[in-house]
Protein backbone atom coordinates (compact mmCIF):
# COMPACT_ATOMS: atom_id res chain seq x y z
CA UNK A 1 0.00 0.00 0.00
CA UNK A 2 1.69 3.39 -1.18
CA UNK A 3 1.49 6.52 0.88
CA UNK A 4 0.58 9.63 -0.30
CA UNK A 5 0.46 13.26 0.49
CA UNK A 6 -1.39 15.33 -2.03
CA UNK A 7 -4.85 13.79 -2.90
CA UNK A 8 -5.54 15.51 -5.75
CA UNK A 9 -2.71 15.38 -7.42
CA UNK A 10 -2.39 11.73 -6.93
CA UNK A 11 -6.39 11.17 -8.57
CA UNK A 12 -5.14 13.31 -11.30
CA UNK A 13 -2.47 10.51 -12.32
CA UNK A 14 -4.27 7.29 -11.79
CA UNK A 15 -7.19 6.32 -14.29
CA UNK A 16 -7.86 4.56 -11.28
CA UNK A 17 -6.99 4.02 -7.61
CA UNK A 18 -8.16 2.64 -4.16
CA UNK A 19 -7.31 5.21 -1.31
CA UNK A 20 -7.78 4.58 2.50
CA UNK A 21 -8.20 7.21 4.59
CA UNK A 22 -6.80 7.06 8.62
CA UNK A 23 -6.03 8.91 11.41
CA UNK A 24 -3.16 8.30 13.83
CA UNK A 25 -5.50 8.26 16.57
CA UNK A 26 -8.50 5.96 15.16
CA UNK A 27 -7.52 2.07 16.54
CA UNK A 28 -10.52 1.32 14.41
CA UNK A 29 -8.21 1.92 11.39
CA UNK A 30 -5.56 -0.36 12.44
CA UNK A 31 -7.72 -3.32 12.35
CA UNK A 32 -9.68 -2.43 9.08
CA UNK A 33 -5.82 -1.26 7.54
CA UNK A 34 -4.82 -5.22 8.15
CA UNK A 35 -7.88 -6.62 5.95
CA UNK A 36 -6.75 -3.93 3.40
CA UNK A 37 -3.31 -4.96 3.19
CA UNK A 38 -4.28 -8.68 2.51
CA UNK A 39 -5.93 -7.62 -0.37
CA UNK A 40 -3.98 -5.34 -2.06
CA UNK A 41 -2.41 -7.83 -4.15
CA UNK A 42 -5.15 -9.27 -5.35
CA UNK A 43 -6.84 -5.53 -5.92
CA UNK A 44 -3.32 -4.26 -7.50
CA UNK A 45 -3.26 -7.43 -10.12
CA UNK A 46 -6.71 -7.78 -10.58
CA UNK A 47 -8.73 -11.14 -11.54
CA UNK A 48 -8.79 -12.23 -15.33
CA UNK A 49 -11.10 -9.82 -17.25
CA UNK A 50 -10.33 -7.28 -14.70
CA UNK A 51 -7.71 -4.42 -14.36
CA UNK A 52 -5.36 -3.54 -11.48
CA UNK A 53 -6.16 -1.00 -9.30
CA UNK A 54 -3.65 1.00 -7.06
CA UNK A 55 -3.97 0.83 -3.50
CA UNK A 56 -2.86 3.78 -1.45
CA UNK A 57 -3.19 5.04 2.08
CA UNK A 58 -3.13 9.18 2.91
CA UNK A 59 -3.16 10.11 6.32
CA UNK A 60 -4.92 12.96 8.61
CA UNK A 61 -6.78 14.02 5.66
CA UNK A 62 -10.00 16.41 6.69
CA UNK A 63 -12.99 13.75 6.85
CA UNK A 64 -15.72 13.98 9.60
CA UNK A 65 -15.33 10.04 10.19
CA UNK A 66 -12.22 7.43 9.98
CA UNK A 67 -11.44 5.21 8.40
CA UNK A 68 -13.02 5.70 4.91
CA UNK A 69 -12.11 3.86 1.48
CA UNK A 70 -12.69 5.32 -2.03
CA UNK A 71 -12.63 4.58 -5.02
CA UNK A 72 -11.63 7.69 -7.48
CA UNK A 73 -11.78 7.09 -10.96
CA UNK A 74 -10.55 9.63 -12.87
CA UNK A 75 -11.38 12.04 -10.06
CA UNK A 76 -14.56 11.50 -8.98
CA UNK A 77 -15.17 9.03 -6.89
CA UNK A 78 -17.95 6.26 -4.77
CA UNK A 79 -17.38 5.25 -1.48
CA UNK A 80 -17.36 1.87 0.34
CA UNK A 81 -18.92 1.09 3.67
CA UNK A 82 -19.73 -2.52 3.68
CA UNK A 83 -17.78 -5.25 5.09
CA UNK A 84 -13.95 -5.23 5.35
CA UNK A 85 -13.20 -8.61 5.65
CA UNK A 86 -10.78 -9.39 3.25
CA UNK A 87 -12.71 -11.22 0.16
CA UNK A 88 -15.48 -8.64 0.96
CA UNK A 89 -13.11 -6.22 -0.08
CA UNK A 90 -11.85 -7.70 -3.33
CA UNK A 91 -15.25 -8.47 -4.55
CA UNK A 92 -16.25 -4.67 -3.80
CA UNK A 93 -13.51 -3.66 -6.25
CA UNK A 94 -13.62 -6.69 -8.51
CA UNK A 95 -17.20 -5.74 -9.21
CA UNK A 96 -16.21 -2.42 -10.25
CA UNK A 97 -13.35 -3.22 -12.27
CA UNK A 98 -15.02 -5.84 -14.54
CA UNK A 99 -17.65 -2.89 -14.91
CA UNK A 100 -18.49 -3.12 -19.27
CA UNK A 101 -20.43 -0.78 -21.46
CA UNK A 102 -22.94 -3.04 -23.88
CA UNK A 103 -24.12 -2.15 -27.56
CA UNK A 104 -27.97 -1.66 -28.45
CA UNK A 105 -27.53 -2.54 -31.47
CA UNK A 106 -31.50 -3.63 -32.12
CA UNK A 107 -34.82 -1.86 -32.16
CA UNK A 108 -35.82 -4.99 -29.19
CA UNK A 109 -32.73 -3.87 -27.09
CA UNK A 110 -33.45 -0.54 -26.56
CA UNK A 111 -36.70 -0.88 -25.50
CA UNK A 112 -35.69 -3.45 -23.25
CA UNK A 113 -33.37 -1.33 -21.26
CA UNK A 114 -35.25 0.76 -19.67
CA UNK A 115 -38.41 -1.51 -19.10
CA UNK A 116 -35.75 -3.79 -17.21
CA UNK A 117 -33.79 -1.87 -15.34
CA UNK A 118 -34.49 0.48 -12.32
CA UNK A 119 -32.01 3.32 -13.98
CA UNK A 120 -30.89 3.02 -17.09
CA UNK A 121 -28.88 5.47 -19.69
CA UNK A 122 -28.49 5.60 -23.15
CA UNK A 123 -26.32 7.72 -25.14
CA UNK A 124 -26.52 8.44 -28.70
CA UNK A 125 -23.06 7.86 -29.93
CA UNK A 126 -20.36 5.44 -29.80
CA UNK A 127 -17.41 8.37 -28.74
CA UNK A 128 -18.44 8.05 -25.15
CA UNK A 129 -17.48 4.20 -24.43
CA UNK A 130 -14.67 4.80 -22.11
CA UNK A 131 -16.18 7.77 -20.27
CA UNK A 132 -19.40 5.48 -20.09
CA UNK A 133 -17.11 2.56 -18.57
CA UNK A 134 -15.50 5.22 -15.98
CA UNK A 135 -19.20 5.72 -14.91
CA UNK A 136 -20.59 2.54 -14.43
CA UNK A 137 -17.41 1.98 -12.18
CA UNK A 138 -18.60 4.83 -10.15
CA UNK A 139 -22.68 4.01 -10.62
CA UNK A 140 -22.73 0.30 -10.41
CA UNK A 141 -26.58 0.05 -10.13
CA UNK A 142 -26.80 2.49 -13.27
CA UNK A 143 -27.20 0.50 -16.61
CA UNK A 144 -25.34 2.34 -19.36
CA UNK A 145 -25.18 1.33 -22.93
CA UNK A 146 -24.51 3.61 -26.30
CA UNK A 147 -26.24 3.33 -29.24
CA UNK A 148 -25.77 3.84 -33.35
CA UNK A 149 -28.90 2.54 -34.36
CA UNK A 150 -30.49 4.75 -37.26
CA UNK A 151 -33.65 5.05 -36.08
CA UNK A 152 -32.92 4.92 -32.31
CA UNK A 153 -33.71 8.95 -31.78
CA UNK A 154 -37.33 7.79 -33.97
CA UNK A 155 -37.75 5.30 -31.95
CA UNK A 156 -37.83 7.21 -28.21
CA UNK A 157 -39.61 10.13 -30.43
CA UNK A 158 -35.67 12.16 -29.71
CA UNK A 159 -34.23 15.30 -31.34
CA UNK A 160 -31.48 15.44 -32.84
CA UNK A 161 -30.31 17.93 -30.06
CA UNK A 162 -30.70 15.47 -27.26
CA UNK A 163 -27.30 13.59 -26.65
CA UNK A 164 -28.23 10.89 -23.99
CA UNK A 165 -32.05 9.52 -22.12
CA UNK A 166 -32.11 8.41 -18.72
CA UNK A 167 -35.00 6.06 -17.57
CA UNK A 168 -35.64 5.58 -14.20
CA UNK A 169 -38.29 3.12 -12.69
CA UNK A 170 -38.32 0.86 -15.04
CA UNK A 171 -39.00 3.46 -17.53
CA UNK A 172 -41.55 5.34 -15.75
CA UNK A 173 -39.96 8.73 -15.99
CA UNK A 174 -37.58 9.85 -18.96
CA UNK A 175 -34.75 12.63 -18.70
CA UNK A 176 -33.40 14.15 -22.16
CA UNK A 177 -30.09 15.59 -21.84
CA UNK A 178 -29.11 18.03 -24.15
CA UNK A 179 -25.67 19.32 -23.01
CA UNK A 180 -22.15 18.79 -23.63
CA UNK A 181 -20.98 14.66 -23.00
CA UNK A 182 -18.14 14.88 -20.89
CA UNK A 183 -17.82 12.70 -17.76
CA UNK A 184 -18.12 15.07 -14.88
CA UNK A 185 -21.09 16.57 -16.99
CA UNK A 186 -22.69 13.33 -17.10
CA UNK A 187 -22.11 12.17 -13.42
CA UNK A 188 -23.66 14.91 -12.09
CA UNK A 189 -27.14 14.52 -14.60
CA UNK A 190 -27.34 10.53 -13.30
CA UNK A 191 -26.98 11.90 -9.83
CA UNK A 192 -29.30 14.91 -10.17
CA UNK A 193 -32.16 12.72 -11.54
CA UNK A 194 -31.65 9.71 -9.68
CA UNK A 195 -35.00 9.01 -8.09
CA UNK A 196 -33.84 6.93 -4.70
CA UNK A 197 -37.78 6.73 -3.15
CA UNK A 198 -36.86 3.43 -1.01
CA UNK A 199 -34.91 0.29 -1.91
CA UNK A 200 -34.60 -3.43 -1.52
CA UNK A 201 -31.92 -5.01 1.78
CA UNK A 202 -28.85 -5.36 -0.11
CA UNK A 203 -25.16 -4.95 0.48
CA UNK A 204 -25.17 -1.74 -1.85
CA UNK A 205 -28.47 -0.49 -0.82
CA UNK A 206 -27.05 -0.50 2.51
CA UNK A 207 -24.39 1.11 1.61
CA UNK A 208 -26.08 4.21 -0.61
CA UNK A 209 -28.82 4.63 2.60
CA UNK A 210 -26.40 5.15 4.94
CA UNK A 211 -23.74 7.38 2.86
CA UNK A 212 -25.49 8.96 0.26
CA UNK A 213 -26.52 11.24 1.57
CA UNK A 214 -26.31 10.55 5.99
CA UNK A 215 -30.07 10.76 6.72
CA UNK A 216 -31.83 8.55 9.43
CA UNK A 217 -32.37 4.92 7.84
CA UNK A 218 -35.95 3.40 7.59
CA UNK A 219 -36.04 -0.39 7.86
CA UNK A 220 -39.46 -1.74 7.10
CA UNK A 221 -39.79 -5.88 7.27
CA UNK A 222 -42.60 -6.18 5.31
CA UNK A 223 -43.21 -7.87 1.18
CA UNK A 224 -45.61 -4.54 0.50
CA UNK A 225 -44.90 -1.45 -1.93
CA UNK A 226 -44.30 1.41 0.57
CA UNK A 227 -43.44 3.45 -2.49
CA UNK A 228 -45.78 6.46 -1.66
CA UNK A 229 -44.52 6.64 2.01
CA UNK A 230 -40.58 6.59 0.67
CA UNK A 231 -41.71 9.50 -1.49
CA UNK A 232 -43.24 11.19 1.04
CA UNK A 233 -40.23 11.40 3.41
CA UNK A 234 -37.37 10.92 0.77
CA UNK A 235 -35.96 14.33 1.81
CA UNK A 236 -35.85 13.04 5.66
CA UNK A 237 -35.24 9.51 5.68
CA UNK A 238 -33.74 6.93 3.63
CA UNK A 239 -36.29 3.79 3.21
CA UNK A 240 -34.72 0.22 2.55
CA UNK A 241 -37.86 -2.62 1.77
CA UNK A 242 -36.42 -5.98 3.86
CA UNK A 243 -38.49 -9.25 2.68
CA UNK A 244 -38.63 -12.07 4.19
CA UNK A 245 -36.02 -13.61 2.72
CA UNK A 246 -33.41 -11.34 2.89
CA UNK A 247 -33.55 -10.95 6.27
CA UNK A 248 -30.04 -12.04 7.98
CA UNK A 249 -29.19 -12.29 11.73
CA UNK A 250 -26.03 -9.52 11.27
CA UNK A 251 -28.67 -7.10 10.57
CA UNK A 252 -31.17 -7.96 13.31
CA UNK A 253 -28.02 -7.56 15.83
CA UNK A 254 -26.95 -4.75 14.22
CA UNK A 255 -30.48 -3.37 14.60
CA UNK A 256 -31.26 -4.78 18.12
CA UNK A 257 -34.17 -7.03 16.66
CA UNK A 258 -34.53 -10.36 18.67
CA UNK A 259 -36.82 -12.31 16.17
CA UNK A 260 -39.77 -10.89 13.84
CA UNK A 261 -43.36 -10.23 13.20
CA UNK A 262 -44.71 -8.42 10.51
CA UNK A 263 -44.77 -6.02 9.86
CA UNK A 264 -41.97 -3.79 11.64
CA UNK A 265 -40.53 -1.08 11.44
CA UNK A 266 -37.37 0.51 12.94
CA UNK A 267 -35.54 3.58 12.38
CA UNK A 268 -31.86 3.89 12.86
CA UNK A 269 -30.45 7.04 13.36
CA UNK A 270 -26.95 7.97 12.39
CA UNK A 271 -27.21 11.92 12.76
CA UNK A 272 -28.14 11.36 16.52
CA UNK A 273 -25.56 8.89 18.15
CA UNK A 274 -27.35 5.88 16.40
CA UNK A 275 -30.31 6.06 18.16
CA UNK A 276 -33.01 3.57 17.12
CA UNK A 277 -37.27 3.34 17.30
CA UNK A 278 -39.52 0.39 16.48
CA UNK A 279 -42.77 -0.11 16.17
CA UNK A 280 -45.04 -3.31 15.28
CA UNK A 281 -48.06 -1.71 12.60
CA UNK A 282 -50.70 -3.44 10.85
CA UNK A 283 -51.85 -0.37 9.07
CA UNK A 284 -50.29 2.02 6.39
CA UNK A 285 -51.76 4.79 8.69
CA UNK A 286 -49.79 3.59 11.69
CA UNK A 287 -46.19 3.74 9.98
CA UNK A 288 -47.11 6.64 8.80
CA UNK A 289 -47.94 8.29 12.09
CA UNK A 290 -44.85 6.68 13.77
CA UNK A 291 -42.68 8.33 11.64
CA UNK A 292 -44.24 11.47 12.03
CA UNK A 293 -43.96 11.14 15.44
CA UNK A 294 -40.18 10.20 14.98
CA UNK A 295 -39.81 13.52 12.88
CA UNK A 296 -41.31 15.50 15.27
CA UNK A 297 -39.11 14.19 18.19
CA UNK A 298 -41.65 12.58 19.97
CA UNK A 299 -40.40 9.09 20.16
CA UNK A 300 -38.43 7.15 22.73
CA UNK A 301 -35.57 5.42 21.71
CA UNK A 302 -34.81 1.75 22.35
CA UNK A 303 -31.19 0.21 23.34
CA UNK A 304 -30.23 -3.42 23.38
CA UNK A 305 -28.91 -5.21 25.87
CA UNK A 306 -27.97 -9.15 27.39
CA UNK A 307 -29.56 -10.35 30.30
CA UNK A 308 -27.53 -9.44 33.11
CA UNK A 309 -25.70 -11.60 35.30
CA UNK A 310 -25.81 -12.16 38.30
CA UNK A 311 -23.78 -12.98 41.96
CA UNK A 312 -20.57 -12.17 40.53
CA UNK A 313 -17.95 -10.76 42.75
CA UNK A 314 -15.54 -7.62 41.73
CA UNK A 315 -12.59 -8.84 44.36
CA UNK A 316 -12.34 -12.61 42.42
CA UNK A 317 -13.76 -11.99 38.93
CA UNK A 318 -13.92 -9.01 36.11
CA UNK A 319 -17.36 -8.13 36.17
CA UNK A 320 -19.29 -9.11 32.89
CA UNK A 321 -21.56 -5.18 32.24
CA UNK A 322 -24.58 -5.03 29.62
CA UNK A 323 -26.70 -2.58 28.62
CA UNK A 324 -28.95 -2.15 31.15
CA UNK A 325 -27.01 -2.38 33.87
CA UNK A 326 -24.15 0.00 33.31
CA UNK A 327 -25.82 2.83 34.86
CA UNK A 328 -25.95 0.97 38.43
CA UNK A 329 -22.09 0.51 38.56
CA UNK A 330 -19.88 2.98 40.01
CA UNK A 331 -16.08 3.42 41.11
CA UNK A 332 -15.30 0.63 38.01
CA UNK A 333 -12.83 0.46 35.30
CA UNK A 334 -14.87 -0.73 32.19
CA UNK A 335 -13.46 -2.27 29.19
CA UNK A 336 -15.68 -1.73 26.18
CA UNK A 337 -14.71 -3.97 23.07
CA UNK A 338 -16.36 -6.30 20.16
CA UNK A 339 -15.94 -9.68 19.38
CA UNK A 340 -14.97 -9.22 15.72
CA UNK A 341 -12.24 -6.22 16.53
CA UNK A 342 -8.55 -7.96 16.18
CA UNK A 343 -7.18 -5.11 18.33
CA UNK A 344 -9.21 -5.93 21.26
CA UNK A 345 -8.74 -9.57 20.54
CA UNK A 346 -4.45 -8.12 21.31
CA UNK A 347 -6.09 -5.71 24.50
CA UNK A 348 -8.18 -8.50 26.37
CA UNK A 349 -4.90 -10.40 27.62
CA UNK A 350 -3.35 -7.10 29.14
CA UNK A 351 -6.54 -5.99 31.05
CA UNK A 352 -6.57 -9.29 32.22
CA UNK A 353 -3.41 -8.77 33.46
CA UNK A 354 -4.65 -5.03 35.11
CA UNK A 355 -7.10 -6.68 36.98
CA UNK A 356 -4.75 -9.33 38.39
CA UNK A 357 -2.08 -6.27 39.36
CA UNK A 358 -5.20 -4.26 40.63
CA UNK A 359 -6.87 -7.46 42.33
CA UNK A 360 -9.39 -7.06 45.21
CA UNK A 361 -8.23 -2.96 45.20
CA UNK A 362 -10.02 -1.88 42.21
CA UNK A 363 -13.29 -2.79 40.24
CA UNK A 364 -13.03 -4.29 36.55
CA UNK A 365 -16.04 -5.11 34.03
CA UNK A 366 -16.02 -5.73 30.27
CA UNK A 367 -19.04 -4.39 27.82
CA UNK A 368 -19.72 -5.75 24.64
CA UNK A 369 -20.16 -3.11 22.19
CA UNK A 370 -21.50 -5.37 19.47
CA UNK A 371 -24.10 -6.77 22.12
CA UNK A 372 -25.29 -3.88 24.20
CA UNK A 373 -25.95 -0.34 24.22
CA UNK A 374 -26.52 2.65 26.96
CA UNK A 375 -28.43 5.46 27.11
CA UNK A 376 -26.43 8.44 26.51
CA UNK A 377 -23.46 7.14 26.48
CA UNK A 378 -22.47 6.43 22.94
CA UNK A 379 -19.83 3.77 21.77
CA UNK A 380 -17.64 5.55 19.52
CA UNK A 381 -14.59 2.91 18.68
CA UNK A 382 -13.47 -0.28 20.33
CA UNK A 383 -11.22 -0.77 22.35
CA UNK A 384 -12.28 1.66 24.56
CA UNK A 385 -11.76 2.33 28.83
CA UNK A 386 -13.40 4.08 30.85
CA UNK A 387 -13.06 4.91 34.24
CA UNK A 388 -17.17 5.66 36.05
CA UNK A 389 -16.69 8.05 39.34
CA UNK A 390 -19.35 7.83 41.88
CA UNK A 391 -18.32 10.83 43.75
CA UNK A 392 -18.41 13.42 40.75
CA UNK A 393 -20.78 11.19 38.55
CA UNK A 394 -18.33 11.88 35.99
CA UNK A 395 -17.00 9.08 32.92
CA UNK A 396 -13.37 9.71 32.36
CA UNK A 397 -12.22 7.81 28.85
CA UNK A 398 -9.05 6.76 28.81
CA UNK A 399 -6.84 8.73 25.97
CA UNK A 400 -3.68 6.63 25.44
CA UNK A 401 -0.82 3.61 24.23
CA UNK A 402 -2.77 0.39 24.68
CA UNK A 403 0.03 -0.54 27.03
CA UNK A 404 0.07 -2.15 30.79
CA UNK A 405 2.14 0.83 31.88
CA UNK A 406 -0.10 3.60 29.90
CA UNK A 407 -2.95 2.24 31.79
CA UNK A 408 -1.63 1.61 35.00
CA UNK A 409 -0.78 5.32 35.25
CA UNK A 410 -4.60 6.31 34.65
CA UNK A 411 -5.78 3.92 36.97
CA UNK A 412 -4.08 4.97 39.67
CA UNK A 413 -4.99 8.42 38.56
CA UNK A 414 -8.42 7.95 38.70
CA UNK A 415 -9.09 5.31 40.86
CA UNK A 416 -8.21 7.06 44.32
CA UNK A 417 -12.03 6.56 45.33
CA UNK A 418 -13.19 3.38 47.36
CA UNK A 419 -15.23 1.03 45.48
CA UNK A 420 -18.59 0.90 46.52
CA UNK A 421 -20.69 -1.42 47.99
CA UNK A 422 -23.40 -2.21 45.40
CA UNK A 423 -20.54 -3.95 43.71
Amino acid sequence: MTNITNLEKWVQKQNYTLIFFTRDDCNHCQRLEEELEKASEMINVGTPGSIGIPVARIKNYELNRYPVLRLYVKGLYTEHSGEWEQKKLEAWTDIRALSYISDSDSEPTIRWIHESHNISVLVFNDQFKQELKWLKTLKHHVHFTYTTLPNARSLLNVGEETTLVMFTEKGLNRYDYDGEITYEKVFKFVEDHEEKYYQEFTQESVETAFYEPKKPVLFIFDEKDYRDLAKTHQKEINTILVKQDQVTDRLLNYLGVKGIQRPLAVIYDQTHSQKKYRTQFSELSELRKFVNNFLNKKLEPYYKSQTPVKNENWEKQILTIVGEDLPKHDNIFIYFYSGWCKVCQQFTPIFEQLFQKYRGQKAFGMFDASENEVKDQFIKEVPMIRWYNSQTRQVVTFDGPLTLEAISEFIDKQGKKQVSDDL
